[in-house]
């Protein structure tokens, strides 16, 4: 029961934040895990997005995902997840059924999978999108969640002044020598 009462919370909580789903977040370097949970409900075509603004260069290493679902996982692993704008890479969410739980609606499912992190400048824009995947239909309402730590972009490593002049001399050297054996 103990169980059930978290999950049920949690449910509350994401159907809660569903409306949320056109607010646009700005994310700092700095930010601690930034999560965001939503609801994709039942049916065909239905989706949950969330969206990001850049203020300063940062990288994030991947992108953690979960969901939580009835249906002993089959209408978690109809759910899709990408990375708008992103290398075209999208993920199914894997499920795996709690034994432990049963909420009257079938055992309640957890999946979840990752999608690969990547640079942002300040300015960027980026969108997690959760979506039922084509050609498939969901049963019931399926509570996502992502969560992602971004941390200050890598610094570039400048060359310093004299390794320009250094090269140039070597150049210069070389050139000499190669034209006095010519001679």
């Amino acid at each position: 029961m103990k169980h059930f009462t978290k999950i049920a919370a949690t449910a509350v909580a994401l159907s809660l934040s569903a409306g949320m789903a056109s607010a646009v977040t700005t994310v700092n370097a700095n930010d601690e895990v930034l999560s965001v949970g939503g609801v994709v409900t039942a049916g065909s075509g239905t989706s949950f997005q969330y969206d990001y603004q850049v203020s300063e260069d940062l990288f994030v290493r991947e992108f953690a995902l979960s969901a939580v679902g009835f249906n002993n996982g089959t209408d978690i692993e109809k759910i899709m997840a990408s990375l708008i704008p992103g290398d075209g890479d999208s993920v199914m969410l894997d499920a795996a059924e709690n034994t432990d739980t049963d909420a009257g609606a079938g055992r309640v499912t957890f999946g979840g999978a990752f999608l690969s992190g990547m640079s942002f400048q300040s300015g960027d824009t980026f969108s997690i999108l959760f979506r039922v995947e084509d050609g498939s239909t969901t049963s019931s309402n399926v509570g996502v969640q992502a969560s992602f730590t971004p941390v200050a972009a890598p610094t570039p490593v400048p060359v310093p002044a004299a390794g320009g002049l250094l090269l140039t001399a070597l150049l210069a050297g070389g050139f000499a020598a190669r034209r006095k054996k010519a001679d």
